[in-house]
C-alpha cells in the first residue's frame, strides 16, 4: 500500500524553486541553517576521515581542484558541461558522445570526447521558456570507474536510492554524488554533505566547498558563456 503524505506550502514551493528554503535539519546546507558544519558528528565527535577522491578528476564542472586531468561529463544540460584546461581527456556515456561533441563545437571548443560505459540514471526537471513551464526528461548518467576506485552518481530522481544501491556494490570505492536542485521533481534529496560522509557530495553550484567531502564547481561551464538565447 502507498501512503501519501500531504505537502506544507514551504514544501511544495521548495520543489518548484531553487531557492534556500529549509526542508528539515538534514536537507538544509552546511552554512545555512542546517546544524553543524559536517566535520562534526553525533554529539559533537568528530567524523571520520573523507574518503579519498583524485585531485586529477573532474566531475560535470566540478572537482577538487581546477587543475584535472580526466574530465567526466554525465549530463549534457549546459550548466553541467565543464570547460576543461588544456590537455584534459573528456568523457561520457557512449550514447552521448556526439551530442556532447556538437555542444562543445557551437561553443568553438575544440575537444576530443570519449565513450564509457554508463547506467542511465535520469532526471525530471522543472523547465521554463517563453512558451510556458512544465516537467521534462533529461539523460544523466552514474559511471564505475574502476581503475581510480570511485563512483560518480549525476542528478536523479531519487538520490537516496541510487546512492545506497552503489555503496553496497561497490563498498570499497569512494562516492561522487550531484547535488539536485530542489525545481527537480526528485522522490529524495540529498543535500547536505553530512548524509553522504565519508563520501563526496558535488554542489555545481557552490564556487567554495563548505565541507570538508564538498566538490564544488572550479571549472567553466558552457551557460557561463552562453548567449541569452542558448540559455532558454
Amino acid at each position: 500500500m502507498t501512503c501519501l503524505v500531504k505537502k506544507t506550502r514551504l514544501q511544495s514551493y521548495a520543489r518548484h524553486v531553487d531557492a534556500p528554503v529549509v526542508m528539515n535539519r538534514l536537507e538544509a546546507p552546511c552554512g545555512a541553517g542546517g546544524g553543524p558544519p559536517a566535520r562534526e558528528g553525533p554529539h559533537g565527535r568528530p567524523l571520520p576521515p573523507t574518503l579519498p577522491f583524485p585531485a586529477y578528476v573532474g566531475f560535470d564542472t566540478c572537482a577538487r581542484s581546477p587543475n584535472i586531468k580526466e574530465l567526466y561529463v554525465l549530463q549534457l544540460h549546459l550548466d553541467h558541461v565543464g570547460i576543461p584546461p588544456e590537455g584534459c581527456a573528456i568523457f561520457t556515456a557512449k550514447r552521448q558522445v556526439e551530442a556532447l561533441k556538437e555542444l562543445y563545437e557551437k561553443f568553438n571548443i575544440k575537444v576530443d570526447v570519449a565513450g564509457i560505459q554508463a547506467e542511465e540514471i535520469g532526471h525530471l526537471y522543472f523547465k521554463a521558456n517563453p512558451f510556458g513551464s512544465r516537467y521534462s526528461y533529461a539523460e544523466s548518467y552514474a559511471v564505475v570507474l574502476h581503475e581510480h576506485r570511485i563512483v560518480l552518481i549525476d542528478e536523479c530522481d531519487n538520490p537516496k536510492l541510487v546512492f545506497e544501491r552503489f555503496r553496497k556494490l561497490y563498498s570499497d570505492y569512494t562516492i561522487a554524488i550531484m547535488r539536485v536542485p530542489y525545481s527537480h521533481s526528485a522522490v529524495s534529496y540529498l543535500n547536505n554533505p553530512r548524509q553522504v560522509h565519508p563520501h563526496w557530495l558535488a554542489d555545481n553550484k557552490a564556487k567554495e566547498p563548505y565541507a570538508s567531502n564538498v566538490l564544488p564547481k572550479v571549472l567553466p561551464s558552457l551557460l557561463d558563456v552562453a548567449n541569452p538565447s542558448d540559455k532558454i
